[in-house]
């Protein structure tokens, strides 16, 4: 059993030879007839050996396959050849688009990380600042100016911490309790405010705060001809939308007296 798989490994391997290989499939083909007659046929032997010797002669058996197995062995690496040269131009752009793309995520990437690496740096130094700004207070030696400076400190640290933070009904609370302590809140009117604001446009506490700064002209005008209207402090931050974003001000259930101070200063301005 051992010997017919050595001879069966020989066979194949010498198959997969080229020259071989060529040999074996064109004496096959031009011979696969016969061969089948000789090995599957139901007459007699001598009658098949006869009927191969009749049918096949010399150039089928051996000149005409060596001849395809020369010609295959010597024209197969052309054709190689030839199909590598049809498909190198698409096969190069292909490949210049793959290398683009990866390139470009690889940039991506490298900016990212280039920004975190910068983030992580300025969060370092914003600790660094904070405990030396506290080590100075510390150092005051009038005990009521120490105690003012420890609560300004503390009210802009607040402030610069909720205006990083997103537009969330509590985060508002917050912002607004932080700027306007005086004045209370107004549920109904905060939930009105929400519901009305573009959250494409408007995201974090600080895009409000932007826009509070932005409308200070129009708050002090409407302020000194009816300083009634603001409640509270959300009524600064509705009224400065309702000036300075159109779309918010179409939304929102302003006033007739509201819409009428916006459009008397717009034109004014």
């Amino acid at each position: 059993m051992g010997d017919i798989k050595e001879i069966f490994d020989v066979w194949v391997a010498r198959i997969r030879a080229p020259i071989f290989g060529y040999f074996s499939l064109s004496f096959l083909a031009a011979n696969w007839k016969e061969i089948y007659y000789l090995l599957f046929s139901e007459v007699d032997a001598l009658s098949r050996i006869e009927y191969f010797e009749t049918n096949t002669c010399l150039v089928s058996l051996f000149w005409m396959p060596l001849g395809f197995a020369v010609a295959a062995a010597l024209g197969y690496p052309w054709v190689q050849w030839g199909l590598m040269r049809a498909t190198s131009y698409p096969n190069g752009g292909r490949n210049a688009c793959n290398a683009k793309v990866e390139s470009d995520l690889l940039a991506v990437k490298i900016n990212l990380e280039n920004k975190r690496n910068e983030l992580a740096r300025q969060k370092e130094l914003e600790v660094v600042e904070k405990a030396k700004i506290d080590e100075s207070i510390e150092g005051i030696e009038d005990g009521k100016a120490r105690e003012k400076a420890r609560d300004e400190v503390k009210s802009i640290r607040s402030k610069e911490t909720i205006l990083r933070e997103p537009i969330t009904r509590e985060s508002l609370k917050r912002y607004l309790g932080i700027r306007f302590p005086n004045l209370p809140g107004d549920d109904r009117i905060t939930t009105l405010f929400l519901n009305d604001l573009n959250p494409k446009k408007y995201k974090h506490i600080e895009d409000i705060d932007l826009v509070l700064e932005k409308s200070k002209g129009f708050i002090e005008y409407y302020e000194n001809i009816s300083p009634t209207v603001f409640k509270s402090g959300i009524d600064f931050v509705t009224k400065s939308f309702g000036f300075y974003d159109s779309e918010f001000r179409k939304k929102h259930a302003f006033s007739e007296n509201t819409k009428q101070a916006i459009d008397d200063y717009i034109n004014r301005v």
